[in-house]
């Protein structure tokens, strides 16, 4: 015993004895415990540092503002109550903004830690990678929750000259109300329609969506994506065959009048009118002059300056047209004053002679014509293309009995005849070209270079309608008639039993039924139940 008592281990023994025994007699935790617990609050000190950088990340975010600035400090330098003298981004300045108004979690963050900051961009592009998957997690459930849902995306190039491709998700939601939303960039490694077509049904596998869901296709008119037999959305109806592909039918009017303004004439106006437009608008000198004589000649007008025609929507270049027309004296007069070096004088050689080239290209008659012909024509489609991009189904059926209603309308102006419906149009807008000839003293002629082949027998009036009017009336109706018979087919069936659709609708229910089947049967939970169905529906809301 007392060989055993001398040894260091019973030292050891009784000194861990003692020490528990005490322990326990005051109700401490032993070093291990304490160490447990330590960690354990370390831990969630750090959580409630992170959330609150989590918080400014979404903040940004949200605000579709950037994280970093472009003098940012090293995250290891960075007081964030200290004065920031120069630009450190957006989520760094949020930081300094929260710990110099008493947001303490921030402050002892940066004044009690010696390790991780949590503030390089990387740790800030693993945050944001976090949240996105989070994200997709929830949206990837309520598209599953709501059974079939379609697909949208336009190729496209971003800043740095990568061929992405956003894709887009429309379903209906458990409050049965239609949403479209993004869920990610795809990159384009090729454009071809079997690569991106193969690029997305892997990205819907990835994120966990089943392709055989997918009920709609909604692309651009490129060939790689609308093309019938190589596009993309014919390789993904290959693999869904229930994906139907829909134009964006706003898209199909905007080319519909792309194609119609190639005729030569329309086609040369346009260019003329982005010449004026960018002679006044890429000098301020210039720009200010026009507005002083718009401001004199017009005081109560609001139009001071001229509309950009839009490079991709040309229907919003009525707004272009309208304004044109409306200031089209005071451009003249603008043109002319700096022609001839007046207003404050001082105008280089280089001006008046751009000024002197622009003035007799507007007061050509040949360009009047034009204009007045587009201008007059495309009016008919401004109402049209505002009513072709609402949301709900009651719009997206009366927008294609509007299409109906502009192509008849145009084909009257276009009429079976010289005497029948063109002679009548035609003779209104030569007028109308008339009057803003007379008003700047110009004369009804034919172009330069026509002037000698012209047949003696053919006035001016006549040449205008044969190479003006008629052409560009039959390639807008004819493109109006080809490019939207596809798609009224392909969407009149689903929205035939629309309520609103269907109280004016005269279709039978068998006729109904069978549609429905034939596009949808297998979607349907009991396919020999339909007729029955559509009956009641008929029922409820035809009578």
């Amino acid at each position: 015993m007392k060989r055993h008592a001398a040894l260091k281990s019973h030292d050891h023994a009784v000194a861990d004895q003692s020490q528990f025994l005490q322990i326990v007699a005051n109700g401490k935790e032993d070093v291990r415990q304490q160490l447990i617990s330590v960690d354990a609050q370390r831990k969630l000190e750090n959580r409630e540092k992170l959330k609150v950088f989590v918080q400014a990340i979404l903040f940004c975010g949200r605000q579709n503002i950037a994280l970093r600035g472009h003098r940012e400090p090293s995250s290891r330098n960075f007081d964030p109550v200290a004065e920031q003298t120069s630009n450190c981004g957006n989520f760094l300045a949020l930081l300094h903004l929260l710990a110099t108004n008493g947001c303490t979690t921030v402050q002892m963050h940066f004044h009690g830690t010696q390790g991780a900051t949590y503030l390089s961009p990387t740790i800030q592009n693993e945050i944001i990678d976090c949240i996105a998957e989070c994200i997709t997690t929830d949206l990837v459930s309520e598209v599953n929750s709501a059974g079939f849902y379609s697909i949208l995306a336009d190729e496209g190039a971003d800043i740095s000259n990568v061929e992405q491709l956003p894709l887009v998700l429309r379903f209906v939601d458990s409050k049965f109300v239609a949403r479209e939303v993004f869920i990610g960039f795809l990159e384009c490694k090729q454009t071809t329609g079997e690569a991106i077509a193969q690029n997305i049904l892997k990205f819907l596998r990835k994120i966990g969506l089943q392709p055989s869901k997918i009920r709609g296709q909604g692309y651009d008119g490129a060939a790689n994506m609308s093309g019938k037999q190589r596009g993309a959305a014919a390789k993904v109806k290959e693999v869904v065959p229930k994906a139907h592909y829909v134009h964006c039918s706003a898209h199909i009017l905007n080319l519909c009048v792309m194609s119609a303004c190639n005729v030569p004439a329309i086609s040369h106006m346009w260019v003329v009118m982005k010449e004026v437009f960018f002679f006044f608008d890429n000098s301020p000198k210039r720009s200010q002059h026009l507005k002083t004589i718009i401001s004199d000649s017009m005081p109560d007008s609001r139009k001071l300056k001229l509309v950009s025609l839009c490079k991709t929507r040309w229907i919003a270049r009525l707004d272009a047209l309208s304004t044109f027309h409306d200031l089209f004296d005071c451009v003249v007069e603008t043109l002319q004053s700096i022609a001839d070096n007046g207003g404050d004088g001082n105008w280089s050689a280089d001006n008046r002679s751009k000024a002197n080239s622009l003035l007799l290209s507007v007061s050509a008659f040949d360009f009047l014509f034009a204009f007045t012909a587009a201008r007059m024509s495309l009016a008919h489609l401004r109402a049209l293309t505002v009513s072709l991009q609402k949301k709900n189904a009651t719009d997206i059926c009366a927008a294609y009995g509007h299409v109906a209603t502009v192509t008849q309308t145009l084909v009257a102006l276009r009429g079976d005849s010289v005497t029948d419906g063109l002679e009548m149009t035609h003779s209104e807008w030569f007028q109308k070209a008339v009057e803003m000839a007379e008003a700047v003293g110009s004369q009804p002629q034919l172009p330069r270079s026509c002037r000698r082949g012209l047949a003696a027998a053919e006035n001016v009036e006549s040449y205008y309608r044969r190479t003006v009017t008629a052409p560009f009336l039959d390639e807008l109706v004819g493109h109006l008639k080809e490019r939207f018979t596809d798609t009224a087919r392909c969407v009149s069936v689903s929205m035939a039993i629309v309520p609103s659709v269907l109280s004016t609708s005269t279709t039978s229910a068998s006729k109904l039924a069978s549609d429905l089947i034939m596009q949808h049967g297998d979607d349907l939970p009991a396919s020999d139940c339909v007729l029955a169905e559509v009956q009641q529906w008929i029922a409820r809301w035809r009578f």
